[in-house]
């Protein structure tokens, strides 16, 4: 599938099975960032079609997945940004700094790869 896609998570777990997920269904452009700042850096240089971004982002850390998504919003608003997140507190801020969407983890990655497809299709 021609569609890129990017992962942001600090969790290499994560990101890395999603990415061999994804690849097993067609994607072929598919990669991973873990840092907010390596995320807003990827996604202003490549101009990915979709990205599934976690709200925190490491302990260390001091920006946050809305962070990026609202550094993002403005300077990429083709990109279709899909917050995922175990926290709901955070759906009504990122869906008015204009997330694609918000989804709740723990999340089964069939769900993940059909809104890829969704968009694939759009």
């Amino acid at each position: 599938m021609n569609l890129s896609v990017l992962f942001v998570d600090d969790e290499v777990f994560n990101s890395t099975g999603m990415m061999q997920y994804f690849r097993t269904f067609g994607f072929t452009n598919v990669a991973e960032v873990r840092t907010p700042l390596a995320a807003i850096d990827y996604i202003e240089r490549n101009k990915p079609d979709l990205v599934f971004l976690d709200i925190s982002l490491g302990e260390r850390e001091t920006l946050t997945g809305v962070d990026v998504l609202r550094a993002v919003h403005v300077t990429t608003p083709e990109t279709r940004i899909v917050m995922v997140s175990a926290y709901e507190q955070y759906q009504a801020e990122a869906l008015a700094w204009g997330a694609y969407g918000y989804i709740t983890k723990p999340c089964r990655p069939k769900v993940l790869l059909e809104l890829a497809q969704k968009v694939a299709g759009s």
